[in-house]
């Protein structure tokens, strides 16, 4: 014998399914967790991007960016008021100085900037980083070269944080790892939203913001970890700004591939 259900009860059993889908997902608890930007730049576009499409809350995060001056993000990891600081050459310089941090993964590679100096004709020329250079190139500036093509690869953004949430708590470490990877990989698998997203939040033009795009996409990191060689670099060349002759430092002291190598085998792109 077979009954028939009315489709207005089947309606209302859907409704009820789904505003439990609905309630649970509002009754997780989201793990506040922190991250220190210096500034404001589409070398951050993964980040953004992870932000903005959720990602970060996927992987249980109430994500808080905090922008900041280095010094003051540094000093505010060490202490714990921090999670984490995207810092890398900053956060190496206070690791050589004795401060308990770890660098876990690497996004970028690449130059900085300065666009203030060259609009008011302080300077007849100056590296820019994307969408700066864009900008002055849309303003009538001539791009000279790409530092990519002539300049020797060093590193402009990592995921440092303190050894001891490394220690302590490697789950969070590895989701925001995560989040962090997929929002890399949302950057370069979306170019349409990528674009659309500096177009909006730097007030650019479709065309301009495609340059920024277009310049940034070759310094993003997929392998999330570079050579001990080119950490050896950074680590001698901070040496050298401190004034520090003898040092046992190591890339070993400071960086920890292991995590994000273990990441990099289950989120496939």
């Amino acid at each position: 014998m077979s009954i028939r259900i009315p489709a207005t009860i089947i309606f209302m059993i859907a409704s009820l399914l789904h505003s439990s889908a609905l309630l649970a997902q509002t009754t997780r608890k989201l793990e506040a967790v922190t991250l220190g930007l210096s500034a404001k730049h589409v070398l951050n576009l993964p980040i953004y991007l992870a932000q903005r499409h959720g990602i970060f809350e996927s992987e249980g995060f109430d994500y808080k960016p905090i922008t900041t001056k280095t010094n003051t993000a540094i000093a505010a990891l060490v202490s714990g008021d921090l999670d984490y600081i995207t810092a890398f050459n900053s956060g190496l310089s206070a690791a050589l100085g004795g401060a308990p941090l770890v660098a876990g993964y690497i996004s970028t590679l690449d130059v900085t900037q300065g666009m203030v100096a060259l609009f008011s004709g302080t300077v007849a020329a100056a590296t820019l980083s994307p969408p700066y250079d864009s900008i002055a190139v849309r303003k009538g500036y001539n791009r000279l070269v790409l530092g990519s093509e002539v300049l020797p690869r060093f590193v402009e953004n990592g995921l440092v944080m303190r050894r001891a949430k490394l220690r302590d708590n490697p789950d969070q470490v590895r989701r925001f790892l995560r989040a962090m990877i997929r929002g890399l990989h949302f950057a370069m698998d979306h170019p349409s939203e990528s674009v659309a997203l500096i177009q909006k939040d730097w007030n650019l033009d479709r065309e301009t913001a495609q340059t920024a795009y277009d310049a940034a996409l070759p310094t993003y990191n997929l392998r999330g970890e570079v050579s001990d060689e080119l950490i050896a670099a950074l680590i001698k060349r901070a040496q050298q700004d401190a004034k520090i002759t003898e040092s046992k430092f190591a890339p070993k002291d400071f960086v920890d591939w292991n995590i994000v190598r273990g990441i990099l085998r289950e989120v496939k792109r």
